[in-house]
């Protein structure tokens, strides 16, 4: 069984956190997005595209690289 959780549509302050994450790492806003949720939920990020994975890096988050 595979459980899955929706998470919800990001608040203000969330997209403020996304957009800060994308302009200081120059990330799109769809990376940003899922860096700010693998910080927000301690998780681990995977990834082919170098920019995300060493942006993960640089926040201390675990990388996989594909």
């Amino acid at each position: 069984i595979l459980y899955i959780e929706f998470d919800p549509p990001p608040n203000a302050h969330r997209r403020a956190q996304v957009l800060r994450l994308a302009q200081v790492h120059s990330l799109s806003f769809h990376d940003a997005r899922h860096l700010e949720l693998a910080l927000r939920l301690n998780g681990q990020l995977a990834s082919a595209d170098r920019a995300p994975v060493n942006a993960a890096k640089a926040c201390g988050i675990t990388c996989y690289d594909l």
